[in-house]
């Protein structure tokens, strides 16, 4: 299957989505962490996941960065992995009942749809 230009240009727009997620997770302080950690029972499952989900975001959305931004062979495969985390990103505080900052994460779940369309064909 032959790659055309506009998947060419979503896959640079997607790519430095994905760096921008890995650093906003990195640099500014998560206050979901700070509710999880904060929460009595911190270490029950929702609280855990937060504080497991926010270390393992900046990672995913980094290496997805880095492998599309160089054409590497398993750029495709890591494209995947962090649309399937943007659309996590919105769907955690309904799935783990956890309170979060900003309660509503379209443009992430926009992101997340969009990129898994990109790079499942």
């Amino acid at each position: 299957m032959q790659i055309t230009n506009v998947q060419i240009d979503l896959r640079k727009i997607l790519c430095w989505l994905f760096a921008s997620t890995a650093l906003m997770y990195l640099l500014i302080p998560n206050l979901n962490v700070l509710f999880a950690i904060r929460r009595p029972n911190a270490l029950q499952s929702g609280s855990l996941f937060v504080v497991t989900f926010a270390a393992i975001v900046p990672i995913i959305c980094g290496i997805a960065w880095w492998t599309i931004w160089k054409e590497k062979p398993s750029a495709r495969a890591w494209g995947i992995a962090a649309s399937v985390v943007e659309i996590i990103i919105f769907a955690q505080p309904i799935l783990f009942s956890v309170p979060t900052a900003w309660p509503h994460h379209l443009g992430a779940l926009f992101i997340g749809i969009v990129g898994l369309v990109v790079f499942s064909r």
